[in-house]
């Protein structure tokens, strides 16, 4: 068996966007189109009064491609004694060039004349391929057991060439109005408007030998069935970064062991079905957030390297149970699934009041996990089931760990919140021959809550429509 896929896809943008951030609230000025309005209007002195902090103007013009394409190939094959073979090969290739061009004009508003005028073209080519090889030889067992064995190498690779010009540093660029999309008329021209601190090349790669091991079994009688499947891949995974760029060229690596578990199971017994799953697997940190870089391409929001990211790891367990039979009085479906990671990646940061200027540094933090409940029941309502009844209820809570913002402060704080949601839906559906004719509403509550000062947000929404069909 063989799969090719094939994409190209060819973009041109452009837009215009304003902002401003102010700090008081501007409420006064209107509508927030109409605040805009004035804080690119209204002189800077009347501005004051609002504590105008800063107003932003860009105009971008972009254009570019992207090629994609993927090959997945199997062959198998069942052996004389029973066993069976088979090699999987898979590869994936991603072809970016992108070319895009800004004016941008950024006012610090509590320092009269005190403005950045950039006129910048980006050039941003990249290149992205994978390919896996794995041949399998599974051992087929007496009494419905197998044995999964094989081996996989896996091998990535990345490249990135990110030029960023400033076109306004060029002296005849300064004297001249040029319209956005304008380049100098030769390319020495255009190096010597290299933004040398922004600009990078990195070439990343990847290799990982991974071993695999499972255990599959099934056993059937009649309608009942039990099927259970346990997977514990460990692989080794050695990951490369030349990163080159003005300020800083460095080659770095990583390598580690990857940790894996995966296993499935179900049990369908006088047509009840009880299904249960679970994972989890070592994630590592990407390796352009271990340089020690600083980036101020946005001159509001410059942004740091941590060499000191740590591996995180995520998992995963899910259940559900169904009631299969066609009778009209079912038993109600019900599921369960929960999600935790350890070590997850935040963007942590300190702020300066007088210039509205964010400097973001990635770090680990704990303690986010997740879990979803839900029931849901159908029935018809008459004998011929020409009426249905359909209900369901859901849960969502969400323990988010990150870094945010508090008031009164210029440096981010572990922030801890608690999302609460629960949805009731409801469904009564009339189908007879080709009329159909639904019935629904929708009622959902949204609670969300924090230590931080005592941060509680709630929500409460219903909804009712009515569908047609004939």
């Amino acid at each position: 068996m063989a799969m090719l896929w094939l994409n190209y896809n060819k973009f041109d943008n452009f837009s215009t966007d304003k902002s401003a951030a102010f700090q008081t609230d501007p409420k006064s000025l209107g509508s927030t189109e109409a605040i805009l309005d004035s804080a690119f209007t209204l002189p800077l002195p009347q501005l004051s009064t609002y504590k105008g902090i800063n107003r932003q103007l860009s105009q971008t013009l972009g254009n570019g491609h992207t090629l994609s394409s993927a090959l997945d190939i199997y062959l198998g094959k069942p052996l004389k004694s029973g066993d069976r073979i088979g090699v999987q090969v898979k590869s994936t290739y991603e072809n970016i060039k992108n070319y895009n061009f800004s004016k941008y004009q950024l006012d610090y508003l509590q320092e009269a004349g005190k403005k950045d005028s950039r006129n910048r073209y980006d050039e941003s080519p990249s290149y992205t391929y994978s390919y896996t090889f794995n041949p399998q030889y599974i051992f087929v067992l007496p009494s419905g057991f197998n044995i999964i064995t094989g081996y996989e190498y896996r091998q990535a690779g990345n490249y990135r060439n990110n030029n960023k010009y400033r076109l306004d540093r060029l002296q005849e660029w300064q004297n001249e109005d040029h319209s956005i999309g304008s380049l100098p008329s030769s390319r020495d021209s255009l190096l010597r408007s290299l933004d040398l601190n922004n600009s990078y090349t990195g070439y990343y790669m990847s290799k990982q030998h991974m071993g695999v091991l499972g255990v599959h079994y099934t056993k059937r009688k009649g309608k009942n069935s039990f099927t259970f499947g346990v997977f514990t891949p460990l692989s080794y995974k050695k990951e490369q970064l030349d990163y080159r760029s003005e300020p800083i060229t460095k080659a770095i690596s990583q390598s580690n062991w990857i940790k894996q578990i995966n296993f499935s199971g179900q049990l369908v017994h006088n047509e009840y079905e009880f299904v249960a799953w679970g994972n989890s697997t070592t994630t590592t940190p990407d390796m352009y957030s271990l340089i020690d870089r600083r980036d101020n391409y946005n001159p509001l929001a410059i942004s740091l390297g941590n060499p000191n990211l740590k591996n995180g790891r995520q998992s995963s367990l899910g259940i559900r149970f169904s009631d299969k039979h066609n009778r009209r009085y079912n038993l109600p479906s019900i599921y369960f699934g929960i999600q935790e990671t350890h070590n997850a990646v935040a963007n942590g940061f300190i702020y300066d009041p007088q210039t509205g200027v964010y400097t973001y540094k990635p770090e680990n933090v704990n303690g986010n996990w997740s879990a979803h409940s839900e029931i849901y029941y159908n029935v018809p309502l008459d004998s011929m089931k020409y009426f249905n009844l359909f209900t369901e209820t859901e849960y969502y809570y969400d323990h988010n760990v990150d870094l945010t913002g508090v008031a009164g402060q210029t440096s981010s704080v572990l922030s801890k919140v608690n999302n609460h949601t629960t949805r009731q839906y409801l469904e009564v559906k009339y189908q007879k021959e080709t009329l159909s004719l639904s019935l629904m509403g929708q009622l959902s509550w949204r609670n969300v809550n924090s230590t931080r000062k005592l941060y509680t947000l709630q929500h409460l929404r219903l909804r009712i429509w009515l569908h047609r069909f004939v």
